[in-house]
């Protein structure tokens, strides 16, 4: 036995030793597989290992095991517990125990891996990128910490030795000078002597001073047109002359980061801002999540422990308190909200020293703090974390406290509604297109609850580590396999295996369903079953059949759904990486995946990349057309040489930089058509390009699904149209669209050449001319079957019209559109909404009629789960005259509608006020209030 444990702990050294990753340690297969034992056997000796202070234990499924002498060796640290609950937790323990620095300074960042993350990818980018970086602006309202961000953004490019240790970092706040722009040009590129009243000797500007290094222009929206237009040439070139010098060029090598608290599109000039391709959003504190502003809290309260060097007491009112306050100025009033707070104790604590201590307590609070959590005590619920005071001081760190929201045995559920699906599917009663339907809708909706449960908070080393595994799976596959997975199914994925891990579910194999799917689904049963196979021998995570089938599914709706209303782009450039370079930056700062790249170094010839390009073409979608972006022109006469596009319009343009696919890939994600993507980027760039025509055929039978409150909600009525219609015809295509585009644009947008549209189903009419149009409400209330039946007549048999109404009828219950465009509860919500709507009418002196109601009843449901996501509706046409004419109208809204802002914790905007408006006055042509 002693020989056996000797060499396990040889094998955790040299495991260590070889790798020096924190993720590198041993587990029970592992030694099994190694020594040639059982491995209940090798589990035993690993914790006997570990009880002997030899191993460190990490208490994940599988546990993992670290030789503990090599690693306090290596952090030059003594560990005092030999048993971790996460990898996160061993980490924790062996940078911030020891203060050893991290390399990246956003590691300490609150919400660097949870709100903020994205965004600090995005500067990441932004300030690496050659050879200068790229201009970006820095978004977000008072106090939301965007100095502090472009303080972190300027130490990461010194600690990755993009500047020198000794580079400038230069700050202009544009405040100081927004009544003379000539001061601004004086202060920026200098002046000459005699350039001005004043001026009694040649200055160089800070533009001079932050050579080489940054330069962070806060309050950016202050500057003048003529400001900004000077600052043109210096964004494009690098090259500026001193005010009163004319004639002598100066450069200077500046990464440019500017600071607003406006709206970008209003407060800068368009010029502008085509120069800067980056805009950093930084959220308000209202919209971070608790564990964040729990840690942010802790720690400004850690920051004043260390001022005034006592420990503080902080009662477990005074933060519920402060975690219920919602505070304009954001971070920075939060702060000096805690400031004050402990000033305050401090005068108790002076007048009687009999404690120890400092205790904060309620009563320290401003007076707005404490009125607003007396008030509304009662109808905020927190976590049971903060239901106790928290000791602090300068040694205190909450990087292991977070909360958790359990998953209440969804996956149970989901297991046992696939088999159901699978067994009827099996025994004949369900066709394959029926059983793919129907186990993509139960695999979805479960998969969008996981991400919603954990799209906020920490994901843990454990979880990061699972999510590059599979990008770099996903990576290492074909084109032609891996079809349309991007980084964020990827992240869906790792969510579902990491949840797999919580629960134990034994099950009868139905092996046939594995075959079956084998045969007809090649390509994605190929890929998953290269993933489980690859995870369970790298993490020792193993995944069933049914585990198979549900990554399966996903992937094949994903593959379907993505295919829809969006144009392809590719990129393709000379070189070892020019293409990959450019679209994966471009993928990156768009957040979505755009562009795929196909690169040629200079030992590639043409015809094996026209061969790669035909294979990838022959794997998607293109029948919203493609645009192919080049380096140059040669691919321009060889278009005739790809296949599988022939009936596409394909975009084809020149000299592609980082800029134009950016440029791009925002209008690709906007919808336009290849014509006004390329007519754009044509005005801002002026590349050449071409467009080649589809072959003319047969133009597509369509509905167009749409909603007044935007593409999203159009996207799931769709999805439940689909299914009525789809099984009574192949013959008719559903596509979601743009309410505003329809109503402003009518008869001349672009769908209405390209398809035949035969009719427009949605929440309100958006009055296209000679276009029928049938209200939701009008299906579900069963007034909408004979305009149903006109709208399929000459396109569907006669005999098939009657079983798609009755589908259609049976999918469009009340209570079935609101469970599919909502995750939230349906019965809770139309409870709720029914007292609400009811106390509308009372307050507004009117009785709804039935297609009124239940326009309401949509709209508010998905309005609600908008606002819990806190992603809602913002823009309106107008704002300010509409609150200015219907003061009476918001304050009956908000007084009827603060039972469901206090059921949910949100608070419904101005801007979803106006819609509710919108919905009521075109239901009541006479409604005025």
């Amino acid at each position: 036995m002693d020989n056996f444990k000797s060499k396990i702990e040889e094998i955790s050294k040299k495991r260590l030793a070889d790798t020096f990753r924190l993720e590198a340690g041993v587990e029970a297969q592992y030694i099994s597989d190694k020594l040639d034992i059982h491995r209940s056997t090798a589990s035993r000796y690993l914790n006997e290992l570990t009880r002997s202070q030899i191993l460190i234990k990490i208490s994940t499924r599988p546990a993992y095991f670290f030789n503990k002498s090599l690693l306090e060796n290596k952090f030059d640290i003594s560990l005092d517990k030999n048993i971790y609950a996460s990898f996160e937790e061993l980490k924790d323990a062996l940078y911030t125990k020891n203060k050893k620095k991290i390399n990246d300074p956003f590691y300490y960042f609150i919400g660097n891996e949870g709100s903020l993350k994205n965004q600090i990818e995005q500067s990441k980018a932004a300030i690496s990128y050659p050879p200068s970086g790229l201009p970006f602006m820095i978004v977000g309202e008072t106090g939301v910490g965007k100095s502090d961000l472009a303080q972190l953004i300027y130490q990461y490019a010194k600690n990755k030795k993009i500047l020198r240790d000794n580079a400038p970092f230069i700050t202009l706040n544009c405040a100081e000078f927004a009544n003379n722009p000539e001061l601004v040009t004086a202060n920026l590129f200098g002046y000459t002597k005699g350039a001005f009243t004043g001026a009694d000797k040649d200055t160089n500007g800070i533009i001079e001073e932050a050579d080489q290094g940054v330069l962070f222009l806060d309050e950016a929206h202050r500057l003048n047109a003529e400001s900004q237009e000077k600052l043109f040439l210096f964004m494009d070139k690098g090259i500026y002359h001193p005010l009163g010098d004319n004639s002598n060029w100066k450069k200077a090598n500046v990464r440019m980061l500017f600071a607003t608290t406006e709206d970008p599109e209003e407060a800068f000039l368009k010029t502008f801002m085509r120069r800067i391709p980056i805009i950093v959003s930084i959220p308000p504190l209202r919209e971070r999540t608790d564990s964040e502003k729990y840690h942010l809290i802790c720690t400004f309260y850690k920051e004043e422990s260390s001022n005034v060097n006592k420990q503080l007491q902080v009662n477990s009112k005074v933060i519920k308190a402060l975690m219920a306050f919602n505070a304009q100025g954001n971070v920075g009033e939060l702060k000096n909200i805690i400031i004050y707070s402990c000033a305050k104790a401090y005068i108790d604590y002076a007048d009687n020293q009999s404690s120890p201590l400092i205790e904060v307590h309620l009563k320290h609070l401003p007076m707005e703090v404490i009125s607003n959590f007396i008030n509304n005590d009662s109808n905020v619920s927190f976590h049971t974390a903060l239901n106790k005071s928290v000791l602090i001081d300068s040694e205190s760190d909450w990087s292991g406290q977070k909360y958790h929201v359990e998953n209440n045995n969804a996956l149970k559920n989901l297991y046992e509604g696939l088999l159901i699906i699978i067994h009827k599917y099996l025994t004949e009663s369900l066709l394959l297109d029926a059983f793919l339907e129907k186990a993509s809708l139960l695999v979805n909706q479960y998969l969008e609850k996981l991400i919603y449960i954990n799209s906020n908070g920490d994901k843990g080393l454990e979880f990061n580590t699972l999510k590059y595994f599979l990008e770099g799976i996903a990576d290492s596959v074909d084109i032609s396999v891996k079809t349309n997975i991007s980084k964020n199914s990827m992240t869906t994925m790792a969510y579902f295996i990491k949840d797999i891990t919580q629960i134990n579910y034994e099950y009868t194999n139905e092996n046939d369903i594995g075959d079956i799917l084998k045969t007809y689904f090649p390509k994605e049963f190929w890929l998953i079953d290269k993933i489980c196979s690859e995870v369970e021998s790298t993490f020792g995570i193993s995944m069933n059949l049914l585990d198979k089938v549900i990554l399966i599914v996903y992937i094949r709706s994903l593959n379907e759904s993505l295919n829809l209303n969006r144009t392809k782009a590719i990129i393709i450039a000379h070189g070892y990486s020019t293409a990959s370079s450019i679209a994966n930056i471009s993928n990156k700062l768009l957040g979505e995946y755009v562009f795929e790249a196909f690169d040629m170094p200079i030992d590639v010839s043409l015809s094996e990349i026209v061969h790669k390009l035909n294979n990838y073409f022959k794997s998607i979608d293109t029948s919203k057309g493609i645009i192919i972006f080049v380096d140059m022109g040669s691919l321009m006469v060889n278009y005739k040489k790809f296949k599988n596009i022939s009936n596409s319009t394909v975009g084809i343009v020149n000299n592609i930089t980082t800029q134009i696919a950016i440029d791009a890939g925002e209008k690709i994600i906007r919808g336009n058509t290849i014509e006004q993507i390329l007519e754009g980027i044509s005005q801002n760039y002026r590349p050449a390009y071409q467009i080649i025509k589809a072959k003319s055929s047969h133009k597509k039978n369509t509905i167009i699904s749409t909603c007044i409150t935007g593409i999203g909600t159009a996207v799931k009525i769709k999805e439940l149209l689909d299914k009525g219609i789809r099984k009574g015809s192949g013959e008719i295509y559903v596509l979601p669209y743009d309410f505003l585009s329809l109503k402003n644009n009518g008869i001349e947008e672009n769908i209405f050449k390209e398809y035949n549209v035969i009719g427009i189903i949605g929440t309100v009419n958006p009055k296209v001319q000679d276009i029928s149009f049938i209200a939701i409400e009008d299906i579900i209330s069963g007034k909408g079957e004979q305009q149903l039946k006109e709208m399929l007549k000459n396109i569907v048999p006669q005999n098939i019209i009657g079983n798609i109404n009755e589908d259609i009828v049976k999918l469009f219950s009340l209570q079935d559109v609101i469970n599919h465009l909502i995750i939230l509860n349906p019965d809770k919500i139309i409870e709720n909404l029914s007292i609400s709507i009811e106390k509308l009418q009372q307050q507004l002196n009117i009785r709804f009629n039935n297609p009124t109601r239940i326009s309401l009843y949509v709209h508010l449901s998905c309005l609600i789960e908008r606002l819990v996501k806190k992603n809602p509706i913002v823009h309106h046409v107008d704002l300010a005259t509409f609150q200015q004419n219907h003061q009476n109208f918001i304050h009956i809204l908000k007084r009827v509608f603060n039972h469901i802002e206090e059921v949910y914790s949100v608070e419904i905007p101005l801007s979803e006020i106006v819609y509710i408006y919108d919905i009521i006055k075109m239901k009541h042509s006479d409604f005025k209030y």
